[in-house]
This record gives structure tokens, sequence and C-alpha cells, in this order.
């Protein structure tokens, strides 16, 4: 059944680790014996084996929070997780729920739609990872979220505390989601193949690793990548302060199609402007404006 569909790429014979020299050979035997003509990689993470040779991929985290200029900033991409190569399991990690499915999570509990502590809560840390283990709460997420966004819930208690936190994260979640998926397609020229998101849904109601939860409800992760996996997208690069357009469609731009960015302080000042005709770009991306003021702006700017 699997051989006949367009979608199978490869077989992947183990996760993290290398399997021991007899399981791979049971496994090559296998292979063989059913007629596989597609690749075999040894593992999701970057192993060499005695059989199929390097695994040519990596499953070099992150699976929490990064900065959105992680992702093309040379030194993530050459040594973890960033845009270099193809990445098999990685994700900027917290993707708190929307309002509408915490609610349904809780039970329409008003008691416990905003527990003591909030998003550090016993009760939020029980819809994130492993108890024991790294990613139990969000953690590495709510101190940048604090940093970014301010203390989104002062003065508020409630379905009404609850609801600020939720939409805000929402907006947070896109950007990093989104900045994970732009910066793959930004250095796909300079060696990035690819990338999986871990992971695309939840089996459990959480907080992390996910693009639409287990309610089925998308949220900002959701938006943020399909934002930056449209055929042809506008993406901006936070590491080196530049805007680009990328092609991954099937035909050409249409032609007389033009580019423009600007870049608005929260005062409504545009801060500067650059327009263009669209670049061919048949595939990949072109970087089309560096906006001066991007990294001189000491307050938020929209681009």
């Amino acid at each position: 059944r699997l051989r006949g569909r367009a979608s199978m790429l490869a077989f992947l014979a183990s996760s993290d680790q290398l399997p021991p020299a007899a399981v791979q050979a049971s496994y090559d035997q296998a292979v063989s014996d059913a007629g596989w003509t597609l690749p075999v990689i040894a593992a999701a993470s970057n192993v060499t084996s005695g059989i199929w040779g390097p695994s040519g991929v990596k499953m070099a985290g992150p699976y929490a929070w990064v900065p959105p200029s992680y992702w093309t900033d040379p030194a993530a991409a050459d040594g973890y997780g960033g845009a270099m190569g193809f990445s098999t399991e990685i994700s900027p990690g917290a993707a708190p729920m929307t309002l509408d499915s915490w609610n349904r999570t809780v039970g329409g509990d008003a008691s416990l739609i905003w527990p003591e502590g909030g998003p550090d809560s016993e009760l939020f840390r029980a819809h994130c990872g492993n108890p024991h283990g790294l990613f139990r709460s969000l953690g590495f997420f709510l101190p940048a979220f604090a940093q970014r966004y301010g203390d989104v819930v002062a003065g508020r208690a409630g379905v009404d505390a609850a609801r600020r936190f939720l939409v805000a994260a929402q907006a947070a979640a896109m950007e990093s989601h989104g900045a994970m998926f732009s910066g793959y397609r930004l250095r796909q020229s300079l060696g990035a193949t690819g990338v999986v998101q871990w992971m695309a849904n939840n089996a459990y109601p959480q907080h992390i690793w996910h693009l639409w939860d287990q309610h089925l409800q998308p949220g900002g992760s959701f938006y943020g990548a399909q934002a930056a996996l449209r055929p042809v997208a506008l993406l901006w690069d936070p590491f080196n302060g530049q805007a680009a357009v990328a092609n991954d469609g099937p035909g050409a731009v249409p032609e007389g199609s033009r580019l423009e960015a600007s870049l608005v302080g929260v005062d409504g000042k545009e801060l500067y402007r650059q327009s263009s005709t669209m670049p061919d770009i048949p595939e990949g991306s072109v970087e089309f404006a560096t906006p001066p003021a991007a990294r001189a702006a000491a307050d938020t700017a929209w681009l």
C-alpha cells in the first residue's frame, strides 16, 4: 500500500539513535524483500550507518522558544537547528491554545480558566510536556513574552485575564513559527533543504508543539506557518534586517508585479519606504529591501 503512494519519500529505520548493527541488517533485508526502491535513512538524527551511510539529516532542536533571529543566524544554522540542511523534527515550542480551546479543555469552568499563577500554574503545566522533563512548562517562553508584550494581564482576572494572555500568545506563536519556516526558505540557496515541524497536532490538549491543537483549532502557530509557506511570500529576516520575496510556486510571478515595503512606528510615522518591480525568482528567494531604520528603532515598528 505504501509503495504506491506518491507522498512516500523515504524509509527511516530509527528516530533518535542509530539501530544496532543486527537490527540494521534485518531492516535492510526486509526493505529489499519488499522491493522498496526509495531511500533508506538510518535515523532522523545526524548519524552514519555502516549499511546506509550518513543519514544526511539532523535533529538538533530546538523544541522550545527561540528568538526569531535564531533561524538565519549562521552560528545556529551551522551547529544547531538553524536553517541549514534538513531538520526532521524541530519547533519553537510554545503554542498556547486559543481561548476557545482552553475553555473547552477546562470544561467551561470559570474558576479554572485562569488559575492562580496564570500560565505558570500547575494547571497550565499539566498541559505542556513531560512533567519531569525540560518542557514541563512554558518556562522558556514566558520571560521572552513578558519582555516583548509586557504584563498583558495587569489588573485583570478570570476569563478577562485568560483572554488577554491567550490572544497575545497567538501573536507570539505566529511570529515564532513563521520565523522558522521563513528562515528555511530564506536560506535555500545556502543549503537549507527542508524542515519538519514538531508537531502538526497533539493527541492531548497542550500549550506546546502544534499547528492546530487537540480540538483541531488552528492558532497563531498555524497562521505563522501558513503565511511563511505561501507559494509566493514576502519574508522578513530579523537577523540580517532584510525583507525578501520567495517563490516556490509552479510558475513565474505575474509580469508587472511590484513589491512595496514600509516601516511604520507606533506613532504612525513612516520611517522607511521601498518600492520596486518584482525580480525574476524562478525558485528560492531574493532580497528586495533593507530598511535602514529597522535596527535603529528604539521601540516597536511595523514592517
